[in-house]
């Protein structure tokens, strides 16, 4: 769907980082931040409306991408069938497909993400999903 199907932003939301998968419904998940009276407030949306539990859920000042990178990694996302996708936005979506691919590598692009807020968290997860997949491929028997 690559997206449009997102639920629209609120009112002074901004999305700060997003996932792209190379679904055959190119599905998008999106990490959203708005600002409040003393808060900035934290919310991961995709288009089928999944509930997700993150953490934090808001800050004092905005996020660092160290700090991002965690909220993304240890997020909680309902699944369809109402069994929860193993944990992060990124690795959850990634190990789903890896059980079903008979060379890892093959997953290479399967995941993207991008931020204009952040703008090395793209190479930061490129690298780390290359280092995942190829481990894997070497654990695989011949």
């Amino acid at each position: 769907m690559g997206g449009e199907y997102l639920p629209d932003f609120k009112r002074e939301e901004v999305e700060i980082a997003r996932v792209t998968l190379q679904s055959s419904t190119q599905d998008v998940i999106s990490v959203r931040a708005k600002p409040t009276a003393n808060r900035i407030k934290y919310r991961i949306v995709d288009e089928y409306e999944t509930p997700s539990k993150i953490s934090p859920a808001s800050s004092s000042q905005p996020l660092s991408m160290d700090r991002l990178i965690r909220l993304m990694d240890s997020a909680i996302v309902g699944a369809y069938d109402g069994v929860s996708w193993p944990t992060g936005i990124v690795w959850g979506p990634l190990t789903m497909n890896l059980e079903n691919s008979d060379d890892p590598l093959e997953l290479i692009n399967f995941v993207e993400v991008t931020s204009e807020f952040y703008p090395e968290l793209g190479g930061y997860y490129a690298d780390e999903i290359r280092r995942f997949l190829q481990a894997r491929s070497e654990e695989r028997p011949s």
